[in-house]
């Protein structure tokens, strides 16, 4: 399924529909994950957006068994749109 990031951006917390993130392009739902993250629910500040940044700071994150972890949680994918803005936008930002 395809999302926007507009509908990403609602997600902030179990009772706004869930916790939502995005991580490259795709969309997960760590709702259920949150309590179960070993370092605590850090999903707070993350809550709607992406965690591209945040993945790339922790290199533990980059571990085969994190990543397997993270993608039993994904729902969809972002609409190309919003995939493109998310990469101009980093491109941007790294300037």
């Amino acid at each position: 399924r395809r999302f926007t990031a507009a509908e990403v951006r609602e997600h902030t917390s179990a009772e706004r529909g869930g916790i939502w993130v995005t991580y490259k392009g795709d969309v997960y739902d760590l709702t259920e994950f949150v309590d179960q993250h070993p370092g605590g629910n850090v999903f707070g500040p993350v809550a709607g957006r992406s965690i591209d940044a945040d993945w790339a700071a922790l290199s533990f994150h980059e571990t085969g068994m994190a990543r397997e972890m993270l993608e039993q949680y994904r729902i969809g994918r972002l609409t190309d749109e919003d995939v493109a803005a998310a990469a101009a936008a980093a491109a941007e930002a790294a300037k």
